[in-house]
């Protein structure tokens, strides 16, 4: 299935979709095809956000200037001290970057698909309610052409990178194959342990242990730069002073030097206040990596603990990815390799897979499988350990999912009935997409809350028309298919959504209280 790989990050956010060769390209407009679209929000005087080309990044308010989007839902906060709703800000973005992508592809004369697959950091792993959220906000908005964006799945970065890497390097086509990805992207910092098996026609990817830091990314080395800058103009000038203004154009100043410092050994700064004032001085990368050197080990630490595991399980590694925009600094290469060197009598190939891109990539390419019986999709095994913060955790068992379509309705782009899932043993409606809405569509997001591990799910539709009613009444339903669940957890907690394509073919999608993306079809 042809859809639009979507990375929102903290700091930048990059679309791709698969060519004609089936390989990912970006979808950006030619300007953000370098970093990705900046994910920085502003809030206007009159209330409104805007993002991308909507705002400059450079004299911006402090007071209206919002970053770290996902690091903000993972640990939710409904309005931080800015004013702005993080929920807000995230559907700004979304919106501006998906529609960006689709009227480009538009312009040179593709086909531009409805259907998304969003990606999440690991820490939301221990916050299930961001990934609902994430995929209840794409799933509300709609494209250009006024048709809703359709939320095929949400899977985890750092599986997205694996992905994208496995199927990358096609002329590796063992039989099996295992990687540790290392992400350090802008806001967080995930690693994941996840193996390929290559079977017949038949390939699996199976991600054995997540580890997260929610609050370490590049924009915390940026800050460190910014200290280090703020630190030069006071030696030359004890009485400076940095207003709103100033302090936007020195953050500005810390990102440019940030990149410039992962290939030179020193690079100038220049800097001239709102007061007209100005200041020269040079930045070394010994002292930048001096200030982020316990940073960077905290990192290793947590990658630590994912090569341990990968020892305890007997997995033989054949590759560390590095990915994500931070990556690319020196310091966590050399951090990387030391710890390599001194694990391992052999030496394993450590390698950088595209900083900025291999989420999204991942994550379209990924979308390309999901096609019914051919979808094999991640498998989560139990972990011994998968931490958050510091938190120890269990992942739970891999749930199996069977089931069947039938439809004998005719085919339309628009639902004459409202379509449901109903809880077969209750009765009971637990999610609804109403009539009248143009196809492919997607529910808002309920929760569900199973009585016992075994259920079975009836997709249905109301006999009547129900326009204004907010569920489908009991009996007043035509069952379409039947889907058996089995391995849920009696009185846990599941995010559900429905979606119904153009051809009216159905799909369920369970989260469950650990992120695990569950789908019916």
């Amino acid at each position: 299935m042809r859809a639009l790989g979507c990375d929102i990050g903290n700091g930048f956010a990059f679309v791709s979709v698969l060519n004609e060769d089936g390989d990912p390209i970006s979808a950006l407009p030619p300007e953000w095809n370098g970093r990705g679209m900046p994910t920085v929000v502003q809030k206007m005087r009159d209330g409104t956000l805007q993002t991308g080309r909507g705002i400059s990044r450079q004299f911006v308010n402090r007071g209206t200037f919002y970053r770290a989007i996902k690091r903000t839902l993972a640990n939710y906060v409904r309005v931080e001290e800015s004013g702005v709703d993080p929920i807000k800000a995230y559907e700004c973005v979304a919106q501006t970057v998906l529609d960006s992508s689709f009227e480009r592809l538009w312009k040179r004369g593709d086909n531009p698909p409805h259907e998304v697959l969003l990606t999440y950091p690991a820490a939301f792993l221990s916050a299930p309610r961001s990934i609902s959220l994430i995929t209840e906000t794409v799933a509300n908005l709609r494209a250009p052409d006024g048709k809703p964006y359709v939320v095929l799945d949400a899977i985890p970065e750092p599986a997205a990178i694996a992905f994208d890497f496995f199927l990358q390097n096609k002329k590796n086509e063992k039989e099996s194959s295992c990687v540790a990805v290392y992400d350090l992207g802008h806001g967080t910092f995930d690693v994941a342990l996840v193996s390929y098996e290559n079977k017949e026609d038949t390939r699996n990817w199976i991600i054995h242990n997540y580890g997260c830091l929610g609050n370490i990314g590049g924009m915390d080395f940026e800050d460190k730069l910014v200290e280090i800058i703020k630190h030069k103009i006071s030696e030359q000038d004890r009485t400076a002073y940095f207003n709103n203004a100033d302090e936007s154009m020195l953050l500005e100043e810390a990102i440019q030097a940030k990149h410039e410092l992962s290939i030179e050994d020193e690079v100038d700064v220049f800097i001239m206040l709102s007061n007209g004032k100005t200041y020269e001085f040079v930045v070394s990368r010994d002292e930048f990596q001096e200030r982020i050197e316990s940073l960077v080990a905290t990192t290793i630490s947590e990658f630590t603990k994912v090569l341990d595991e990968a020892q305890k399980k007997g997995l033989a590694l054949d590759y560390i990815v590095l990915s994500g925009g931070s990556s690319r600094i020196p310091l966590v290469e050399q951090k990387v390799g030391e710890l390599v060197r001194q694990r391992y009598h052999e030496p394993i190939e450590i390698i950088a897979h595209r900083p900025i891109e291999a989420v999204s990539y991942g994550a379209t390419r990924y979308a390309s499988f999901l096609d019914g019986s051919k979808y094999m999709g991640f498998t989560y095994t139990t972990a011994s350990n998968c931490s958050h913060l510091g938190r120890m955790r269990k992942l739970y068992e891999p749930l199996t999912i069977s089931g069947a379509y039938v439809c004998d309705e005719s085919f339309t782009y628009v639902l004459d009935r409202s379509w449901g899932i109903v809880d077969e043993q209750t009765g009971d409606l637990i999610v609804k997409i109403r009539e009248n809405s143009y196809l492919p569509a997607t529910s808002k997001t309920f929760w569900y809350r199973p009585n016992q591990s075994h259920v079975n799910l009836v997709v249905a539709f109301a006999k009547d028309s129900d326009t204004r009613a907010e569920r489908i009444v009991k009996g007043g339903y035509k069952e379409i298919a039947h889907l058996k669940c089995d391995g849920l957890h009696a009185g846990g907690e599941y995010a559900a959504t429905l979606s119904v394509d153009r051809k009216r073919v159905a799909r369920i999608t369970l989260i469950d209280e650990n992120g695990h993306v569950l789908r019916m079809e």
